[in-house]
């Protein structure tokens, strides 16, 4: 191996070295060879990609699957940007590849997956991960309905609800997210026009489902999108308890004007509790309100929903038996999550990871609403 040393005169010297060793700019990618050969990733994925290959030349497909989260892990928008990697020598040889396909040749790939051939793949390798990420215990699993919007034509988008650019397709997402070890083991990519509770006892059925043998949800967290009596129902027959955010319609904004016995946790933050019952329910359930003065340089900005703009609400239906600041702090680690999906799908910046999440003190998490 050859090396060539230059010194630059500068005020502060600076050493440029050159080398005939092949380099990358992705060193951190040898984590990922190395958890990919630690879990067994390559033998897995061997035992359920049973493509034909007929062509000698074809590429392998366990190295497609590969470049292709080669390139989701160094920031990969798009399937063009995976060529970034695909002469990078130190990357082909850290996944042990002869050669790297093209973007082509990976997009060719994933057009042979159906739904049979999704399921018959990667069911198998979704329940190896879980089994190894989550050991026996007990588990509180997160769910969250989100709303992405998409730009040009995008197979399933649709106009549907979305909050902040209306008339836009977008995708309406369900995952389910093991808070004590982040794991996300279940999820449906849905349509934009897909109601937020169509469809989740189902996908809560499936994610519990997927648990190995020995870990067990203790208590589901779920955003407004599960507020609904089917889903209270089906987890108050399981007996599993359960912290969903409240969506503030009419009925709740007429009980929650009546609330007059607050409990002050500090000069800002008040909570008290009512029995709720909607019109269409068969019996009342625990809505634990927080409300939190509305300071003018509070990040956090909720809707107006009654004249009184000094404060902000957020409401809670739970079946648990703490006192309901001690519910109001439990529900507040789920906003972890929301935040989590939307940094890393670049839909926010991660500033606001501290300023939403981080700050112990800092105010009422996403949902809340102006009164």
């Amino acid at each position: 191996m050859h090396i060539q040393t230059t010194t630059l005169q500068t005020a502060n010297p600076i050493v440029l070295t050159f080398t005939d060793k092949p380099i990358t700019a992705w060193g951190g990618m040898s984590l990922l060879a190395g958890y990919a050969a630690r879990i067994k990733l390559p033998e897995a994925l061997n035992r359920h990609l049973s493509f034909d290959i007929s062509s000698p030349n074809a590429t392998k497909p366990i190295d497609i699957i590969l470049a292709f989260m080669s390139g989701v892990l160094t920031g990969a928008r798009r399937f063009a940007h995976i060529e970034a990697l695909r002469h990078d020598e130190v990357i082909r040889e850290l996944l042990g590849m002869k050669r790297f396909p093209s973007d082509i040749t990976i997009m060719r790939f994933f057009k042979r997956f159906g739904q049979k051939e999704l399921y018959e793949v990667f069911e198998p390798l979704r329940a190896v991960q879980i089994e190894q990420m989550t050991p026996p215990g007990d588990y509180t699993l997160d769910l969250d309905s989100s709303v992405f919007e998409r730009y040009g034509k995008q197979e399933g988008a649709l106009l549907g609800y979305n909050p902040k650019k209306h008339r836009r397709p977008s995708h309406h997402p369900l995952l389910a997210t093991l808070a004590e070890n982040d794991a996300v083991i279940h999820s449906w990519l849905r349509s934009g026009n897909t109601a937020s509770v169509t469809g989740a006892i189902d996908f809560m059925s499936e994610a519990m489902s997927a648990l190995p043998a020995g870990a067990r949800v203790k208590i589901i967290r779920g955003d407004s999108g599960f507020d609904s009596e089917k889903v209270f129902a089906f987890l108050e027959s399981g007996k599993l308890r359960y912290a969903v955010s409240a969506r503030f319609t009419r009925g709740v904004k007429r009980e929650v004007r009546t609330i007059s016995d607050w409990r002050a946790l500090d000069e800002d933050v008040s909570v008290s509790e009512i029995i709720f019952q909607a019109k269409s329910w068969s019996r009342g359930r625990r809505l634990v309100v927080i409300r939190q003065r509305d300071r003018p340089n509070d990040f956090v900005k909720g809707k107006e929903l009654f004249d009184d703009k000094a404060y902000l609400y957020q409401g809670i239906f739970t079946d648990m038996p703490a006192a309901p600041d001690e519910v109001w702090r439990f529900y507040r680690k789920r906003a972890i999550l929301e935040t989590r999906i939307r940094i890393e799908m670049g839909l926010r910046d991660r500033r606001v990871l501290y300023e939403e999440v981080l700050c112990d003190g800092g105010g009422v998490p996403r949902g809340v609403f102006r009164l």
